[in-house]
């Protein structure tokens, strides 16, 4: 059973029909997240 004390990240991204806008800036914060 989980504790619910691990770290956990939730971000929405979202566009206003530029699907391909939204997943470079997703990668772009991942990138940051992962340092």
């Amino acid at each position: 059973r989980s504790s619910n004390t691990e770290p956990v990240v939730r971000l929405n991204v979202e566009s206003r029909a530029d699907p391909a806008l939204m997943e470079e800036k997703t990668q772009e914060i991942l990138v940051l997240l992962m340092k």
